[in-house]
């Protein structure tokens, strides 16, 4: 589904990724992980096209994608949900929900309903602003915007960040769903132990380059590596 040659990327002068490398099957859930800082934002972004990478190649179901604007990658198939979440607050849920799959008009399972089916706490808030959800409530809908393109490919960056542990957990639930689905996923998370129960394999990222890879199992089990890699 997707391949990562020797990524290059930054921010003006500063470079963050080195040469990173990676790799997702079909139907795979693949966990980047790291340290804060080690590039795994600027992964996700510079695959999703609002980076231009500066040197290195990505491909979508083999096709090159590499330096492409944004929404021609959502169009072939690349649903996104930044850690911002990035929710219109002027906007209603049901706005919100509206106006991702207007843009994205791809066929698929998801709709407005199936969508509201699967959360059905959007349902309950779809005329409520993106300003009045609380923080599980605008992840929820940042993941079902995505969603509703009908995407191939899912990247999620952070889905826990800053919400409440009974939050957390509900999260790990409907993504538990999705991935029964079959969905392919690329998640990135500061919580290995959040990430590697629902991956197949992991990438751990140090100074912009991959580090170590392997089974999530493998990562679950070694605390060496998960002090040496991940402790703060």
């Amino acid at each position: 589904m997707l391949e990562v040659e020797e990524l290059a990327a930054g921010y003006g002068e500063t470079r963050v990724l080195h040469g990173l490398s990676l790799t997702v099957a079909r139907g795979e859930v693949v966990a980047l992980l790291g340290r804060n800082g080690v590039g795994k934002t600027t992964t996700l972004r510079a695959i999703m096209g609002l980076l231009p990478p500066a040197g290195g190649r990505i491909r979508l179901q083999g096709r090159d994608i590499t330096g492409l604007p944004a929404h021609r990658i959502a169009r072939l198939g690349v649903g996104y949900v930044p850690e911002t979440r990035d929710i219109f607050p002027s906007l209603t849920v049901r706005e919100n929900l509206e106006l991702a799959w207007r843009l994205g008009r791809r066929e698929g399972p998801w709709d407005l309903e199936s969508i509201y089916a699967f959360f059905p706490r959007l349902r309950e808030r779809c005329d409520n602003p993106g300003t009045a959800l609380s923080g599980g409530e605008q992840q929820m809908l940042a993941i079902a915007r995505a969603l509703v393109q009908n995407p191939d490919l899912l990247l999620l960056d952070e889905p826990t960040e800053g919400l409440a542990p009974i939050v957390v957990q509900e999260i790990r639930t409907k993504l538990r769903e999705l991935i029964a689905t079959g969905l392919t996923v690329l998640l990135v998370e500061q919580n290995f132990r959040f990430a590697t129960p629902l991956a197949s394999r992991c990438y751990i990222l140090a100074r912009g380059r991959v580090a170590w890879h392997g089974p999530a199992a493998e990562l679950a089990a070694s605390e060496e590596l998960q002090r040496r890699l991940l402790a703060v």
